[in-house]
């Protein structure tokens, strides 16, 4: 009980710790981004939200205030243009179609404004210009339909006015229905998403990366979303193009990880070369578990046999250190990247998170279904691969007599911990986009491939020196028998 007990405990941990370091990446979204989604979500969903707002009792927007709105909006738009030369639309360009562009316009305008800073800000204009109708002396003789004609709107008041409880309500709902719309990131501004949900979204530089967003943004999610972007446009925008541009992405993240780690793996490996030496000393210490003297012997021999063969294994710390911040600046690259919007593969938007996919039991289902087992086989095998081999070895070569209780916790804590990170990546592949459970089953595939390989050449390594697991040690840690032969 206690054992399963740590196991969830670790597992939770770990869990936590993951949640929480994805959730370090902000939202690319700028405000003109969330003003654009916010605009896009209201014009296919605004009925079922006044609907709602009646059943709760608020008192919904009138005809003679949503013509105010839209003639302080087009007049907005021409003051801005003539005095601040344009700038919260600078970015707004859709070739010739201009009636497009007069729209984004207006989702600007509607949904943000600039504050006294001259900053974008959501809601600015929109609160400004209700406060101000809210406040004109009532009409004297209107009748509903009039304001249809009207190019100037000089009377309102509350009566004609939302309550100020349907705004709040109106503007929490716009928010959370964007909020998980996090496919801003992209350098060239357009036309992004599919159907209806096809949204501007605005183009981000480098520099604005790193000054508005963050470090991590600028250092290493922007690149990767950048490189996600120019690859997709280079293979085509539908899914098995942006699957192409994944697969180029995860292979040269793994190589860069790779060669960053490329000590430790080297460490890794010349470790299990050792495994006799190891072996023979285990034996020669058998109760370093509970002798104070023995656990000393047996640790400063260990070290000097690690330092005798330049092994450094505490290495492995500095793999998880790079592995993290790059599997976040992938993540937000994944989940934001706006080009990923554009196409599906098997019906299956790449930008989707896959258990979301899952329960909406729609064309999206079956792939999502199909993938996150595709990539949990495909994980497994790549996280016991090595465990495999070296159980295999242990079984053929070992040469301990007498087990470790110690060397035996430690084995069975590294067992715990690789099955509670392969559990910690199947469960974040339900909860994160679809792209990342094709990252993640393309890099089990470079990985399964990358054990092979690794144990094709110590194997060959070891038949060509006479050196390794293959060796017989008798219970003499300094007598190492090979081949028959007594050194």
């Amino acid at each position: 009980m206690k054992k399963f007990a740590k196991k969830l405990l670790a597992f939770a941990g770990v869990a936590f710790t993951a949640v929480a370091l994805t959730s370090c990446t902000k939202s690319f979204c700028s405000v003109q981004d969330r003003a654009n989604n916010m605009a896009n979500y209201e014009k296919t969903n605004l009925e079922k939200v006044n609907k709602e707002a009646e059943k709760n009792g608020y008192l919904i927007a009138q005809p003679l205030f949503n013509k105010f709105i839209e003639l302080k909006v087009d007049a907005y738009i021409e003051e801005v243009e003539q005095n601040a030369n344009g700038e919260p639309f600078a970015y707004v360009s859709t070739g010739d179609d201009a009636e497009e562009a007069l729209a984004y316009k207006r989702n600007i305008s509607k949904f943000a404004g600039l504050n006294e800073k001259g900053k974008n800000e959501l809601w600015y204009n929109y609160d400004k210009w209700y406060a101000e109708f809210i406040n004109l002396p009532a009409p004297t003789n209107y009748t509903v339909g009039d304001e249809q004609t009207m190019t100037e709107i000089t009377f309102g008041g509350p009566a004609y006015a939302p309550t100020r409880a349907y705004v709040n309500y109106y503007k929490k709902t716009l928010a959370n229905a964007v909020a998980n719309n996090r496919a801003c990131l992209t350098p060239e501004s357009g036309i992004y998403g599919q159907g209806s949900n096809q949204v501007y979204i605005e183009g981000k530089t480098w520099k604005q990366a790193f000054t508005e967003y963050g470090p991590i943004e600028g250092l290493l999610v922007y690149p990767i979303g950048c490189l996600l972007h120019y690859l997709t446009k280079a293979f085509g925008t539908s899914g098995w193009g942006q699957v192409a541009a994944i697969l180029i992405v995860t292979l040269i993240v793994r190589v860069v990880i790779i060669a960053a780690t490329f000590s430790s793996t080297l460490s890794q490996s010349r470790m299990s070369e050792l495994k006799p030496e190891l072996d023979a000393l285990q034996n020669k210490y058998p109760h370093s578990n509970t002798n104070q003297y023995e656990k000393q012997q047996l640790a400063q021999e260990q070290m000097k046999l690690y330092k005798k063969n330049k092994i450094h294994p505490f290495r492995q710390i500095l793999v998880m250190f790079i592995q993290f911040p790059v599997f976040i600046a992938v993540w937000g690259a994944m989940q934001g990247s706006a080009i990923l919007t554009q196409g599906s593969v098997f019906g299956l938007q790449l930008t989707t998170v896959t258990s979301n996919a899952i329960m909406a039991a729609n064309s999206e289902t079956p792939f999502a279904i199909v993938l996150i087992i595709m990539m949990s086989i495909a994980q497994f095998i790549s996280s016991k691969l090595p465990t495999w081999f070296q159980n295999w070895k242990g079984k053929k070569y070992s040469t301990v007599t007498v087990k470790n209780e110690a060397v035996e916790k430690q084995n069975q804590s590294m067992k715990m911990m690789s099955t509670v990170m392969l559990v910690v990546i199947i469960f974040m592949g339900f909860t994160l986009p679809a792209a990342m459970g094709i990252y993640w089953f393309i890099g089990a595939i470079i990985s399964i491939a990358q054990t092979l390989i690794m144990e094709a050449v110590q194997t060959h390594n070891r038949h060509k020196s006479g050196k390794g697991p293959g060796a017989k040690i008798s219970n003499r840690p300094n007598s190492i028998i090979r081949r028959g032969k007594k050194l």
